[in-house]
């Protein structure tokens, strides 16, 4: 497995309270980008388990060992006007960028030079012994100068708000006369995860998201509202074989069972449950949900499933504000995690104000009221 995948797997938030955040974040006042990047670095920080802040550390000091002397990568001398890297789907992006463009979901390329070697002695000398943050820059820093040199873009297009090295990545990509454009990929609260970034250029889904960044202290000189259209509005004729779909995000197998189990209070409904790609274990999900449609992703896009339920429940995620978009009923999951929905009310997640509760919504269907 790749190093920074391991760390990466090491570096997972637990998020405090509202209150606890806005202390955190009142204590950092960056002065330049460097100090951005730095500041939500120690942010981040804040929400992880001091063991594992200290194993990403000691681990990062050996990563930037091989950092130092990694060689160059095969050149590739062909030119793009728009480069985008963590993008996870084309229409997220707007049209504009969309043109004699080069989409790469992973970055393997690395490219060392003056430029960055001279960054390298800076970060070392401002920050020692912040090893993982000088290891993430660095290696991000020398996958951007590939893409700066050999593809001479005029933009690159990522999706990454949260990653603490998107300040100084800008400031490179504009002293290099390119443009580092942010793209909003997922639904946004209150999470100081997302502090501090700056980008030349970031297009978010309403104003609203604005007003959270700016609670954020991210620095913002030009944005703009853009919903893809593809994404959001969804132009599917299917028949509503659902009453209820469940959209899965990160639960455990405990809680899990515990949506199982509210779910069988209801009667007479048709209950589909769609697990993430990426968080859900699907072993514990096929047994645990077997007396419910299980839908199956490579066979079904996550849209012809919105499309084809009369109700979208989830706890935090895009589904919400698609089925909101195209006039499908919601409901907040309040039953796998109260603590989350609880935290959500205080974080600035707009859908948990202006929807009913999966309780509530079981309350009108079921046979017993859960206590």
């Amino acid at each position: 497995m790749n190093l920074f995948k391991i760390l990466n797997f090491l570096n997972k938030h637990s998020l405090p309270s509202r209150e606890k955040q806005e202390k955190i974040i009142s204590k950092y006042n960056p002065k330049d980008d460097y100090s951005r990047s730095f500041c939500q670095y120690k942010c981040q920080t804040k929400t992880n388990k001091i063991i594992s802040n200290f194993i990403l550390n000691v681990a990062s000091m050996f990563s930037l060992l091989k950092l130092k002397h990694r060689k160059n990568s095969n050149f590739s001398m062909e030119k793009y006007d728009n480069i985008l890297v963590y993008v996870h789907e084309i229409e997220n992006v707007p049209n504009e960028y969309r043109t004699n463009n080069l989409f790469l979901e992973e970055l393997n390329c690395y490219y060392s030079n003056d430029k960055t070697k001279k960054i390298y002695k800076e970060l070392k000398k401002k920050y020692f012994w912040h090893f993982y943050f000088r290891a993430k820059v660095y290696n991000k820093l020398l996958n951007y100068n590939y893409i700066i040199n050999y593809y001479k873009p005029a933009n690159i297009i990522t999706s990454n708000e949260y990653s603490f090295t998107s300040s100084i990545l800008t400031n490179y990509c504009e002293e290099n006369n390119v443009m580092h454009i942010d793209v909003m990929h997922g639904e946004k609260m209150y999470d100081i995860t997302n502090s501090f970034f700056r980008f030349s250029k970031l297009y978010v889904w309403s104003q609203n998201y604005i007003e959270l960044f700016k609670k954020l202290k991210a620095c913002i000189t030009e944005y703009h509202e853009y919903l893809p259209y593809k994404r959001f509005h969804i132009d599917i004729e299917a028949k509503k074989e659902f009453d209820l779909t469940i959209y899965l995000q990160d639960q455990n197998s405990k809680q899990m069972r515990k949506l199982k189990n509210a779910l069988e209070l209801t009667k007479n409904l048709k209950i589909a449950v769609r697990p993430h790609p990426r968080y859900t274990n699907f072993n514990s999900f096929k047994k645990i949900f077997k007396n419910y449609y299980l839908e199956n992703l490579s066979q079904i896009t996550c849209e012809e499933s919105i499309a084809r339920t009369k109700c979208v429940c989830s706890i935090f995620s895009t589904v919400i504000m698609q089925a909101k978009c195209n006039n499908i009923d919601i409901c907040i999951d309040d039953i796998s995690s109260p603590s989350v929905y609880k935290k959500l009310n205080d974080l600035d997640y707009e859908h948990v104000k202006n929807n009913i509760t999966l309780r509530d919504y079981i309350k009108k269907c079921s046979i017993n009221y859960i206590k």
